[in-house]
């Protein structure tokens, strides 16, 4: 009974062998996500804008901006996490994270 239960084990280890496990296949499919992230790091100094659909203006129609004007960055405040202040020099309430900023050029 054992050797017959053996026998087919070793019948079927080379379909064992080549079937990927799930964990290998998640590295691959992470690895190629990763692969296409690009990374947006900014510096003080840099003017951005705020890219944000509950900062605009309601019923402005299609036609209005996209956007808010330039800011510049005041401070850094942890990965990927920035101050922001007005041209003036005021102070934006809360920290704003890099997925809600875009690089604004003149």
């Amino acid at each position: 009974m054992n050797n017959a239960e053996l026998r087919s084990n070793l019948d079927t280890i080379d379909e064992l062998r080549t079937k990927p496990s799930s964990g290998c296949q998640k590295q691959v499919i992470a690895k190629s996500y990763n692969e296409n992230v690009r990374v947006r790091a900014f510096q003080v100094g840099d003017l951005l804008r705020k890219v944000f659909q509950n900062t605009q203006n309601l019923g402005v129609g299609k036609f209005a901006y996209n956007w808010e004007s330039p800011y510049q960055i005041e401070s850094v405040v942890g990965n990927g996490v920035y101050r922001l202040m007005t041209l003036d020099g005021q102070p934006v309430p809360r920290p704003w994270n890099v997925v809600h900023l875009k690089k604004y050029h003149l």
